[in-house]
């Protein structure tokens, strides 16, 4: 699945709400990161479109990163300049690289990293940072090759 950038000004669209004091709430809507306050663009590529585009919601921050042939290379969100919650990263041909899921900036919770082909390459689990319970690592064709217990934190 390849995922592409469109155009900002394409996907930013002006939506109205009302607040909790009834008064309009401006702000925007992307088809595939709803609403948001406000977007920055980081930095760019040798393309010259994006490379990194921050969507700004409150105090969380909607982190995507493109290649120079403007597809994803990663997505998640952040907070407090940590990252927070499940993150994508993807090869240059659209395919899932890894998944991650974050809390206050470390690894917590299912790890999974695959190869280009889409099949498995590793799976594992942290806790906190620190790699926990059973790993298992695959070969090219998905096939399961070994596995090494980590154990429990603190053990």
């Amino acid at each position: 699945m390849k995922h592409t950038l469109i155009p900002i000004a394409a996907i930013a669209l002006l939506a109205v709400s009302c607040g909790n004091n009834g008064q309009p709430k401006l702000g925007f809507t992307d088809p595939t990161v709803g609403e948001y306050d406000s977007l920055t663009i980081i930095d760019t590529n040798d393309a010259g479109g994006p490379a990194t585009v921050v969507y700004h919601s409150g105090k969380s921050k909607i982190v995507r990163q493109y290649y120079s042939d403007h597809s994803l290379r990663c997505e998640g969100t952040v907070i407090d300049s940590l990252r927070e919650g499940h993150w994508v990263f993807y090869f240059p041909g659209g395919n899932i690289q890894a998944e991650a899921t974050f809390v206050g900036g470390r690894e917590n919770g299912p790890y999974r990293v695959y190869r280009e082909n889409g099949a498995p390459y590793y799976i594992g689990q942290y806790t906190m940072g620190v790699r926990t319970g059973l790993w298992e690592v695959y070969d090219q064709d998905g096939n399961l090759v070994t596995t090494q217990d980590y154990g429990t934190p603190n053990s």
